[in-house]
């Protein structure tokens, strides 16, 4: 395998565990070892995101929100660029409607005896508390930039809609991919992956067994949203499964309904083919001539 300058990032994620002289054999080992550590990395940071909180750099009520919600990693981000407020100043352009126009310029530090003013354009709509930056740091890192943030904080908004609140950057969700089994469970001891694995496969055989009926199906649906009301926590993803059950006449229908249509064998659809038309392309003389003898030879029989 040859080292490209585009792999740089995979090659430091294998540093340590692999080398130019590894054989495929070490290859699949040091693979899941690779992985076993990041997970351990990740189960690390998440436990203290959890324990431990980050001191704000400010007094915005902003930052308290992320410092909340984010792990300490997106913290740190988020708090680099409210570093970076206090070297913004504000102005305001022009206000259509419920849009306004702001103009921030900041100073840029070039060295120790220099620093540049660029100008940012800000739009904020009052209506849906809405902020877009023309710098577009947030569309393509997700994370709010110092223009946006200086517009929010001297509008005074103290919560921020949700929209700017990412869930990929959250610590109080439950990521599904934590749950599926990989073959370096066994070398960090994943427990809940197992214990997941096998409520999986009970209810899906109770599902296929109980879902047959109207009454059982109502008592297995029941039961569901009844535990999830009892075991739901603030850490949870806060997405119930529907708690709406269908009309019985509904599900009784839809066998008889699925016979009537399998059935039913329609013709299939026509549809136009590549090409020209048949009825558009040109005929030959030799084919004319030919229909038109066989034409006449209906006629003297006839």
């Amino acid at each position: 395998m040859t080292t490209t300058q585009c792999s740089e990032n995979m090659n430091a994620f294998f540093d340590g565990y692999m080398y130019s002289s590894t054989t495929l054999k070490e290859f699949v080992d040091q693979y899941d070892n690779a992985l076993c550590k990041k997970v351990e990395n990740e189960s690390v940071a998440d436990f203290h995101s959890f324990n431990v909180t980050i001191s704000c750099v400010s007094r915005f009520s902003l930052e308290k929100q992320f410092q909340q919600l984010y792990t300490h990693a997106k913290v740190k981000e988020v708090q680099e660029e409210i570093r970076e407020v206090f070297y913004c100043t504000s102005l305001l352009l022009k206000i259509e409607g419920e849009i306004s126009t702001y103009q921030v310029t900041e100073r840029v530090e070039m060295n120790d005896a220099y620093t540049k003013k660029v100008c940012f354009n800000v739009y904020y709509n009052e209506a849906s508390c809405e902020v877009n930056c023309c710098c577009c740091n947030f569309e393509s890192r997700g994370i709010l930039c110092r223009h946006a943030i200086c517009i929010l904080t001297t509008l005074d908004v103290t919560v921020l809609p949700e929209k700017y609140i990412l869930n990929r950057w959250r610590k109080d969700l439950n990521r599904k991919h934590q749950f599926i089994k990989s073959s370096y469970d066994s070398l960090i001891g994943n427990l809940t992956a197992e214990r997941y694995s096998d409520l999986c496969k009970d209810m899906l055989e109770l599902a296929s067994i109980r879902a047959t009926t109207v009454d059982n199906y109502t008592i297995v649906k029941n039961h569901v949203l009844e535990c999830y009301k009892k075991l739901s926590g603030p850490r949870s993803e806060q997405i119930p499964p529907s708690q709406s059950l269908p009309d019985a006449s509904i599900i009784g229908n839809v066998s008889s309904d699925m016979a009537v249509e399998s059935q039913n064998v329609l013709n299939p659809y026509v549809v136009c083919t590549k090409g020209k038309r048949a009825s558009k392309r040109k005929v030959s003389e030799v084919a004319k001539s030919g229909g038109e003898e066989v034409r006449r030879n209906k006629e003297s029989t006839g």
